[in-house]
């Protein structure tokens, strides 16, 4: 079950709004990071795309949801204005999070936070696409850190919608915090990004990954019955 480690009592709901910071936002800093934000399409039956976003975390390596790849046999990630296919893959159907391996794509990797997730408080920015519109960084605050199997499950109100699954949650100096992944159904506040631990510790090792196939295993640890959320 998810546990509130801490909350704070305040929120910062409008976009741009001001943050909890000592230094001003400056959306310039993250423009060469979004060229590091891919979007993701999956190829479903019947001619169907699940459309979703990645972040590049190592050379040729883009991390994402496993919910926007899991049952697609062929998937591609659009970057840099070029179309790239997807060889390999490796998955973590419980924590969804998926590595795809883009062969050609150079788009520079994302530096990797290496505390396990921000302080409640902190400033942060969501990148991710949304309805096909190019990337706008969108400010928040984190607002609670959720237990989840030992790591820290960000919830913070820097908003994002469909299609920004598997984008980046970036700290104010530009280093990946979360991945971009589920909210709350109903709320404008509460937007949840998995912690950086799972995709630092899950990067795959050359023997690891296996060719593009629909995923096996349980649905993700957020998607329950009866659960509250949406990717």
């Amino acid at each position: 079950m998810m546990r509130i480690r801490r909350t704070i009592v305040s929120s910062c709901v409008a976009l741009f709004c001001g943050a909890a910071s000592s230094q001003p936002f400056q959306p310039a800093l993250y423009l060469p990071i979004a060229a590091s934000v891919v979007r993701v399409e999956a190829l479903l039956e019947g001619g169907r795309l699940s459309v979703g976003s990645g972040v590049t975390v190592a050379p040729a390596i883009v991390a994402t949801n496993c919910h926007v790849v899991r049952d697609s046999g062929s998937i591609r990630v659009a970057g840099g204005g070029v179309m790239w296919e997807v060889d390999g893959e490796v998955g973590d159907a419980r924590h969804d999070v998926c590595f795809l391996r883009v062969p050609g794509w150079s788009g520079h990797p994302v530096a990797l936070a290496q505390a396990d997730a921000p302080e409640v408080g902190a400033t942060v920015v969501a990148l991710g696409f949304t309805a096909g519109a190019p990337i706008k960084p969108r400010l928040g605050n984190v607002r609670a850190l959720r237990e989840i199997d030992g790591a820290q499950v960000i919830e913070a109100d820097a908003q994002f919608n469909s299609g920004s699954s598997g984008g980046g949650l970036f700290d104010e100096d530009g280093t990946l915090v979360g991945l971009l992944t589920f909210r709350r159904r109903n709320s404008t506040t509460s937007f949840y990004a998995l912690p950086v631990e799972w995709v630092r510790q899950g990067i795959p090792r050359e023997d690891q990954w296996e060719s593009v196939k629909p995923l096996e295993g349980a649905a993700p640890f957020w998607d329950g019955e009866g659960a509250a959320f949406l990717p």
